[in-house]
């Protein structure tokens, strides 16, 4: 048996979603779900054929294609290479398929600039929620000045944070947009954030 790489992945509210083609086609798999290196797996989620859990579903689609939907964050950490083992009790294990790499995205809800100066020009604030996972922050794709401190929880509002961060001054532009670097990353990406 083997569990073919997917194909159409694609991503919609906080999930994602792919089809997979396992031959033969009538094999009934269990797929389980984890990290290629082990140590950035949260918890390997193990699903049999047409079962639904709270964070992952797989759906027959018939002709040995099946439909996953699962909620990534909750298998990995970001960088994890994600992969997809089917098996059966009489074929045994596929080769691990991989699904692709979790990339967990911070969610910006606001961000302003204090009358606080630093030496690369003023301390910034941004309200939301995953901040570590910012490196960096800019106001374009390529000079970013890194974040120095960490986010804190704002009391009373469950899992949301706040962080401080040095912007360069002045910005390019009036309502310039916010640019922020994940961990490990090169380049910045613009958000709808601006001042």
């Amino acid at each position: 048996m083997r569990c073919r790489e997917p194909y159409y992945p694609f991503t919609k509210l906080g999930e994602d979603f792919f089809a997979l083609q396992v031959e033969p086609a009538d094999a009934q798999p269990v797929l389980t779900l984890d990290c290629a290196d082990s140590s950035r797996t949260v918890q390997a989620v193990k699903l049999h054929a047409g079962e639904k859990q709270s964070n992952a579903q797989l759906t027959p689609a018939g002709n040995g294609a099946w439909f996953l939907s699962l909620d990534p964050g909750a298998v990995g950490q970001s960088g994890c290479a994600l992969q997809a083992v089917a098996e059966t009790e009489a074929l045994g294990a596929s080769d691990p398929s991989p699904l692709g790499k979790i990339v967990r995205l911070p969610r910006i809800e606001s961000f302003g600039l204090t009358d606080e100066r630093t030496p690369e020009g003023f301390v910034g604030s941004l309200k939301g929620f995953d901040l570590e996972t910012i490196e960096k922050t800019g106001w374009d794709a390529r000079a970013g000045v890194n974040v120095t401190e960490l986010p804190r929880p704002v009391s009373g509002e469950g899992a949301r944070q706040n962080l401080r961060i040095a912007m360069p001054w002045p910005s390019p532009t009036p309502k310039a947009p916010l640019f922020v670097w994940l961990r490990g990353e090169t380049e910045g990406r613009a958000t709808k954030a601006s001042q």
